[in-house]
């Protein structure tokens, strides 16, 4: 599968939740240091879409770290940007993986976080119901 066959609100979802995954595991260094980090800003449009403004704005503050404020797509121009940064960026990264720690809920059980990630992609799940998988415009018909 390839992420381009998904339709709108199923590639929304894949992209919140591998931020998710990769914050958890990693860290938001880690996240733009690995393959995932290919797709950040779109990963923040599909963050506002769903109503996730208190973590897009934590990875809007580490994409505007990049020059022009785009993290490059392709991982090797990418992580040189990265390790060419200084230790600044790890800081800034450090600084916003605690706060997403803190206030980010991934879980059902953390409701009394300021923002419920977990929730957030029920609820856009819940309203895109009807809606194919996969963009059956793009070829893809199983």
């Amino acid at each position: 599968m390839v992420i381009e066959e998904l339709s709108l609100p199923a590639k929304r979802i894949f992209l919140v939740e591998s931020l998710m995954s990769g914050v958890l595991g990693e860290g938001f260094w880690g996240y733009l240091h690995n393959v995932r980090g290919a797709n950040a800003c779109e990963t923040l449009s599909s963050l506002k879409e769903i109503k996730a403004f208190k973590t897009a704005d934590l990875l809007s503050v580490v994409i505007n770290c990049f020059r022009n404020g785009i993290p490059p797509s392709e991982r090797l121009e990418r992580t040189t940007e990265m390790e060419l940064m200084s230790d600044r960026f790890l800081e800034v990264c450090s600084s916003l993986d605690n706060v997403f720690y803190i206030a980010i809920g991934t879980h059902p059980e953390q409701k009394t976080k300021e923002e419920n990630l977990w929730q957030l992609c029920l609820n856009y799940i819940d309203l895109h119901k009807n809606v194919e998988i996969f963009d059956v415009k793009k070829g893809r018909t199983d």
